[in-house]
C-alpha cells in the first residue's frame, strides 16, 4: 500500500511543494529543492490524498531513491557578473554556491599578472586586486575566482602554471608563506573544462601547517585561463566533497567580444598596517627556504 502511495506522489511530483527532482541532465541545479514541508503536509493528507506514517517517511527518501546526493546546504543560489580579460574585453563569469555560503565581491581587477602577485607579496598599499569568494562560515568551505594570463591550451598547461598561479606567494592562500607539500591527485579535460584534484598544506599565523583539499575547475578565454578554486580542510574533504564538486561543475566562463564595464576600485591600505605581518611571512620565508623548504 505504501508503495502504491510513492507512486501516485511520483506522477504529482510538485504537490504538496514536494521536492523538485531534475532531470537526469539537469546537472548542478540539480540540487536545488523546494521545501521541507512536504513531509508534515503529505502526512496531513491535503488534497484528499491519506497517507500513513510509513508512507510519509518514505516520501522523504525520494530523491534518494531518484539518485540525488542529498547534502547539507544543497539549495543553492547563482551569482553572475561580468570582469575584464587581457584585451579589456569582457568575459561573463557564473557559478553556484549553497545558500547557508556568504558571497564577498571586493572591487578591483580580477585578472591577475605576476606583476600583481609580486606587489602584493611585498607591499599590500600596491595590490591593486580585486576578489570574488563565496564561503561557509561554519565549516571554512569556500570558492574563489580566479583568473591569470596563459601561455597555452588549457590541456596542455603543465601543473606548474596552476601551482604558481593558485599557490604562489602573494596570492590567496599565500598569505604566511608559499603553500607547501602542492600534489595533484587527479587531472582531467573534458569538452575544454580541465578539472584538478589538488592536496596540499597551508601556514597558520602561528607557523604551524594544516592541509586542505581543492578541486580547481579551469576554462580558457582568448589569453587567459579562468578558474574557480573550491577548498576545504583536509579532515572535512569526505563531508564536503558533493558540494564542493557541485559548486565547481558549475563554474562558467563566457567571452562577450565588447569592451568590459570597468570593475570599482578602492584605495590602497598602508603598508604600516600590515608591516608587522609582512616581517612575520619575510622571516618565515626565509626559514623555510634555509631549511629546502619550496
Amino acid at each position: 500500500r505504501g508503495f502504491l502511495v510513492i507512486a501516485l506522489l511520483c506522477a504529482h511530483p510538485a504537490a504538496n511543494d514536494a521536492y523538485l527532482l531534475p532531470a537526469a541532465t539537469s546537472g548542478p541545479t540539480g540540487y536545488l529543492r523546494s521545501s521541507r514541508r512536504a513531509p508534515a503536509l503529505a502526512m496531513k493528507g491535503t488534497q484528499g490524498l491519506q497517507i500513513s506514517r510509513r508512507a510519509a517517511v518514505l516520501f522523504t527518501l525520494l530523491p534518494a531513491y531518484a539518485g540525488v546526493a542529498e547534502a547539507k546546504g544543497d539549495a543553492t543560489l547563482a551569482f553572475k557578473t561580468e570582469i575584464a580579460g587581457k584585451d579589456g574585453n569582457g568575459v561573463k563569469i557564473s557559478f553556484i554556491y549553497p545558500t547557508s555560503w556568504k558571497l564577498e565581491d571586493k572591487p578591483g581587477p580580477i585578472l591577475v599578472t605576476e606583476q600583481t602577485l609580486k606587489a602584493c607579496s611585498e607591499d599590500p598599499d600596491e595590490c591593486d586586486r580585486g576578489e570574488i569568494i563565496a564561503r561557509s562560515i561554519a565549516t571554512g568551505d569556500n570558492a574563489l575566482v580566479l583568473a591569470t594570463v596563459r601561455d597555452g591550451e588549457v590541456e596542455e598547461l603543465p601543473f606548474v602554471f596552476f601551482k604558481k598561479a593558485i599557490f604562489g606567494r602573494g596570492g590567496k592562500f599565500g598569505a604566511y608563506g608559499e603553500p607547501e607539500i602542492v600534489k595533484t591527485m587527479s587531472d582531467k579535460t573534458e569538452n575544454g573544462v580541465r578539472t584538478l584534484d589538488i592536496k596540499w598544506n597551508t601556514f597558520t599565523p602561528g607557523g604551524s601547517t594544516l592541509a586542505k583539499r581543492s578541486v580547481v575547475t579551469a576554462v580558457e578565454g582568448k589569453n587567459e585561463v579562468y578558474m574557480l578554486v573550491c577548498s576545504t580542510a583536509g579532515k572535512s574533504w569526505k563531508t564536503s566533497e558533493p558540494v564542493l564538486r557541485a559548486v565547481s561543475a558549475s563554474w562558467k566562463a563566457v567571452p562577450t567580444g565588447k569592451t568590459a564595464e570597468k570593475r570599482d576600485k578602492i584605495d590602497g591600505v598602508g603598508r604600516s598596517m600590515f608591516k608587522k605581518q609582512n616581517e612575520e611571512r619575510e622571516a618565515l620565508q626565509k626559514e623555510r627556504e634555509d631549511e629546502g623548504i619550496f
